[in-house]
């Protein structure tokens, strides 16, 4: 062996021991005090029970940090890896009501099985399963597919009904239990099996809800063994410390109410807006929506992007027809999102409605975007309670209400038109601001005036009638020209005078006039009931139209392409 040689395997022998000496080092040995089991242990299993847990190896490198607690890793001397709570001095009284409370919910899927309390070094401290896994503040930033931190509709609804899944899985519980403390840091996802990414081609997250410290419960019934039927309004003993962001408003509004299960369906309906809708998560506008290249968003949600593919086939949509249809799939996202979200506790619905009903809009999702783009009505979600708070149209009533609407406005306003001509023709009306003088057919010009919010608006909405922003800015734009004419009018002198009030009234009209199709148009997009017809009379497409079409196809068949990648990789995993 040359001396070089010996010089290299010296150095990795003590960068070994090195790494060896520092993973030893950051193991803290415990010894756990006055431990107590959850549950009554048989005497001959009793002793082999605390015998798992009378020494353990404390990871501190592994560490996750509460506001009143660290929970570290820690494995015992049969290499089995637990989660260790330790609680301030302060705390202890929080740790027996967590305790008490996880102990109603350990060994139920989604919730981490408890294992005992203890003391540490005098510090009151919880045994509990290790989540191998990240929380969903941390999954979230992962899974947006646009810079606004919006994530796939199909996979936020897939993360709500497990997660809804999990809260009505307490319904076992002879007393119901409540988490009181629903956020993005208090909702897992347990990657020991499969990783985030397997789990979002899957369509199936297995989610663990953790922090029971701000849990609610019949602490009276619990004790007795006497279970009671509890409803949306029922409220339980302890006073709930909820993440601001998620709370309940009835939980906001005062500090001393108690919380119902009520409360944790609306902060899960909130933790999916934020989700779903980014950094604005009560604009409801969803990636679909957002007016951003529809073919960039599909790109990084290959599953969407090949039942695009496959809804198209024969009718060669344009990528803006692609959005519209893949937003009008889903708005029956948003309305059973909206059902949790009101401020009746007992008007929203139940963790179990919301699941089933979640779980038929992921199912009916791929069908309904075929639906969209061909005109037809979309295939409804199972809620039964969805007609308690919020009406649902379909694409022909939409249709319907929109051109009414406008027809009925423009109608008003022509009419507006016509009479104020006819009223200075037959008045001779004319009017004065300072030299400036209009009389006669001169006086016409003010008919002309009216005109000129309606288009304003029209022009600062933009080519997009869906986006809101667009909504805002011609709506500032109507009412700054509306207000700049009624000034005018006030202005001026007229002759008649009464001239003036019917002047001044038909500035307000057409703003208003003006205004209403802007709305209507934002409200309820434009789309074809005879889509499908229409896609087929198309004539051979123009350049910028074969090269739309053309973006389309090879968006599909990358998306294809990606999922025959991923199909074959499962193949060689298994």
């Amino acid at each position: 062996m040359s001396d070089e040689e010996s010089v290299v395997e010296l150095y990795d022998e003590s960068t070994q021991l090195r790494q060896q000496n520092q993973t030893t080092t950051s193991l803290r040995v415990i010894h756990l005090e006055d431990f107590e089991a959850p549950f009554t242990l048989p005497s001959e299993d009793r002793e082999a029970y605390l015998r798992r847990f009378a020494t353990l190896f404390v990871d501190e490198s592994r560490m996750r940090e509460g506001s009143t607690s660290k929970i570290f890793q820690a494995v015992n001397a049969f290499d089995e890896r637990f989660a260790l709570k330790e609680y301030e001095d302060k705390s202890a009284r929080r740790m027996d009501h967590e305790y008490e409370a996880h102990r109603l919910v350990s060994g139920i899927k989604g919730y981490p099985t408890l294992y005992g309390k203890a003391h540490v070094a005098g510090k009151p401290a919880l045994v509990m399963e290790w989540i191998e896994g990240e929380d969903l503040l941390h999954v979230h930033a992962r899974l947006a597919i646009d810079d606004e931190g919006r994530i796939s509709p199909l996979t936020a609804a897939r993360l709500g009904r497990d997660l809804f899944d999990v809260l009505a899985r307490t319904n076992v519980l002879e007393n119901t239990m409540v988490h009181g403390d629903l956020s993005l840091r208090n909702i897992m996802v347990n990657a020991l099996r499969q990783s985030v990414e397997e789990q979002t081609q899957e369509g199936s997250f297995d989610l663990r809800l953790i922090d029971m410290g701000s849990a609610c419960f019949d602490k009276a019934s619990h004790a007795n063994g006497h279970g009671q039927d509890r409803s949306n309004g029922d409220e339980f003993a302890y006073v709930v410390a909820a993440t601001p962001e998620f709370a309940a408003p009835e939980l906001k509004e005062d500090s001393n109410v108690r919380c119902t299960p009520a409360s944790d369906v609306y902060a899960a309906a909130r933790i999916i807006c934020y989700l779903l809708y980014g950094n604005e998560p009560s604009s409801f506008v969803t990636a679909h929506g957002s007016g951003d290249d529809i073919a960039a968003v599909l790109l990084r949600e290959p599953e969407v992007a090949v039942a695009v593919n496959h809804a198209s086939a024969g009718l060669s949509p344009s990528l803006e027809q692609i959005a519209l249809a893949l937003e009008l799939a889903d708005e029956p996202l948003a309305d059973l999102l909206k059902c949790c979200l009101d401020e009746d506790p007992k008007k929203r619905p139940s963790a179990s409605a919301m699941r089933d009903a979640l779980d038929s809009f992921c199912a009916s999702y791929t069908s309904n975007i075929g639906h969209a783009l061909r005109g037809e009505d979309l295939e409804p979600c199972r809620a039964p309670f969805i007609n308690k708070g919020l009406s649902r149209f379909s694409l022909q009533a939409r249709n319907t209400i929109r051109i009414v609407g406008k027809s009925v406005s423009w109608g008003l306003l022509a009419a507006v038109l016509v009479i104020t001509a006819i009223a200075i023709q037959a008045s001779a009306a004319s009017v004065n601001w300072g030299d400036v003088r209009l009389e006669g057919f001169a006086a016409e010009v003010l008919v002309a005036l009216l005109l000129v919010p309606p288009f304003v608006g029209r022009a600062l909405r933009g080519k997009n009638p869906r986006k809101v922003s667009g909504l805002v800015r011609a709506s500032a734009g109507i009412l700054v020209v509306g207000s700049g004419l009624m000034y005018l009018m006030f202005a001026g002198q007229f002759d008649p005078h009464a001239f003036q009030q019917l002047m001044e009234s038909a500035v307000f009209a057409s703003a208003i006039m003006g205004w209403c199709p802007l709305v209507l148009d934002c409200a309820f997009p434009p789309i074809s009931a005879s889509v499908r017809r229409r896609y087929r009379a198309l004539p051979e497409p123009a350049v910028d139209g074969a090269g739309e079409s053309e973006r389309v196809r090879a968006l599909g068949e990358k998306a294809d392409d990606v999922q025959g990648v991923q199909e074959k990789r499962d193949d060689e995993c298994d």
